[in-house]
């Protein structure tokens, strides 16, 4: 197994993209390719309002929200987001308040906001030649 960078450490790298970034945004989520999708996604929202070059995984649901925790203890000003999952939270509530400046995506995770449910149809039926369109989409 590598090494991995505690939490603390993954946090902390945003401040080398201090000249970079007007917001530092933190999501939990680690694998591979996640920092460039949340990247693209959050220069679009924030198109005229801040400027992104970089998001910051740092980890667990809970890392994050204790990082967000911890950034109002100590009242820092600089612009920050913290992004977490909506999980199974959804369906059984918050165990505990959600601190200001975290946000909880209204999904189980981003795929379930960005994935179209008519391009899914769409590319099983280019991909399928026994079954019509309408077919496929009732066995969907």
């Amino acid at each position: 197994m590598l090494p991995e960078r505690r939490s603390s450490s993954k946090f902390a790298k945003s401040a080398f993209f201090e000249d970079y970034n007007e917001i530092d945004i933190y999501i939990e989520d680690t694998a591979e390719g996640y920092t460039k999708l949340f990247k693209h996604l959050f220069k679009r929202v924030f198109q005229n309002e801040y400027n992104i070059e970089n998001v910051f995984p740092i980890g667990s649901r809970s890392n994050v929200i204790k990082k967000c925790e911890e950034q109002l203890l100590i009242k820092v000003e600089r612009p920050s987001l913290f992004i977490v999952d909506g999980d199974l939270y959804q369906l059984k509530g918050e165990p505990k308040p959600i601190p200001k400046g975290t946000f909880v995506l209204p999904r189980y995770c981003i795929e379930n906001i960005l994935i179209d449910g008519n391009a899914i149809v769409d590319f099983i039926d280019e991909e399928n030649i026994d079954k019509d369109k309408d077919e496929l989409k009732k066995d969907i």
